[in-house]
């Protein structure tokens, strides 16, 4: 089976890698009983157990957690862990590089909770057993298409968030709040398209206060400044090109009127967008 996303030849056998083995996005492991495989990510990590039993070892769990048949743990990022097996079976290891497992949804989960949890494996039921499974019998298709396991990752985050409690899945994705990853990435994903604190404060569901506590844990300053700061260095980059009329780059900056925009150039620059212009050319 071949497409245009089509990515390296299946490893048949113990593993099956679909990417740089250095760097896989999914694998498919299989072992027998005592059989260990460890691992390192520079990423967030979910465990499927597809059939048997295992022992999960990682530096943020207190102690290993033992993994049944159709559950799903998470990893959280820059962690060493390792699978054991404790019965013959196959796992599904998906290495969220992309980050589509965080969302607004997410984010709504971390403000609800403040206590720590981690390695607790959530079981899953019906529909999402089937997508588990189907992840086995397509590597054993040798189907070679990136869109395609990404789409059915996303399609599995979908039904976890419609068929599960908030407490369940906020033990599942705990190790993404462990580093602020879900709040950063929503941040930084609106840094060129809202201008004021309240509007980022709604997009990640937190009151005006929450925010303005949680942006500076994440990155050492106020909303205000940070915001000032991107703002800024967009409308240099903006008027970098000659084409671009100043309407243009004011609107897409974020400024109701040319007028404005010319004030706020000359209150934090010292000089006009034409000006500045000249300069950057």
């Amino acid at each position: 089976m071949n497409c245009c996303n089509k990515i390296n030849e299946v490893k048949k056998g113990g593993c099956s890698f679909l990417e740089n083995p250095a760097k896989p996005t999914l694998e498919i492991v299989g072992g027998e009983a005592e059989q260990k495989i460890p691992r390192i990510s520079d990423c967030i990590v979910f465990i499927c157990m597809l059939s048997g039993k295992a022992d999960i070892t990682c530096h943020s769990f207190s102690k290993p957690v033992s993994i049944e048949e159709n559950c799903i743990i998470s990893i959280p990022r820059n962690a060493s862990f390792a699978i054991r097996f404790t019965a013959a079976g196959q796992a599904l290891i998906y290495y969220d590089r992309e980050q589509i497992c965080l969302c607004k949804r997410v984010v709504e989960l971390q403000a609800l909770k403040t206590e720590q949890i981690a390695g607790k494996p959530l079981k899953i039921n019906e529909p999402i057993i089937d997508i588990l499974h189907s992840f086995s019998d397509t590597v054993d298709l040798g189907l070679k298409c990136t869109k395609y396991y990404k789409l059915k990752m996303e399609e599995l985050f979908i039904l976890l968030f419609m068929y599960y409690t908030d407490d369940e899945l906020y033990s599942l994705f705990q190790p993404a709040f462990s580093d602020n990853v879900a709040f950063k990435q929503i941040i930084i994903a609106n840094r060129n398209k809202l201008f004021k604190v309240n509007d980022f404060a709604s997009e990640t569901h937190l009151s005006r206060d929450a925010f303005r506590k949680h942006f500076r844990d994440c990155f050492g300053t106020t909303p205000q400044e940070w915001i000032l700061s991107e703002r800024k260095q967009l409308i240099l980059n903006e008027l970098k090109s000659a084409d671009a009329p100043i309407h243009e780059i004011s609107a897409k900056c974020g400024f109701l009127s040319v007028p404005e925009f010319y004030n706020f150039c000359r209150k934090h620059f010292g000089k006009t967008p034409s000006e500045l212009r000249k300069i950057q050319s």
